[in-house]
């Protein structure tokens, strides 16, 4: 997961613009904030840690 900050839901780039220039694979999720504000932040960690789960879930054979 990468995160991208913006400054007040200014975002000069793209997401398409972002996966290229990092050369992200299409099945890596981004998610855009404003590392200033602390609820902005907590969303995007529900997301990085729901994500986490819903890919470890993915793991033949791990039960949790």
């Amino acid at each position: 997961m990468v995160g991208i900050n913006g400054w007040d839901g200014q975002y000069p780039h793209s997401d398409t613009e972002v996966r290229d220039a990092l050369t992200l694979a299409p099945h890596i999720p981004m998610v855009r904030l404003d590392a200033r504000k602390k609820d902005s932040v907590k969303n995007a960690l529900i997301q990085l840690v729901e994500h986490a789960l819903t890919v470890r879930m993915a793991v033949p054979g791990w039960g949790g």
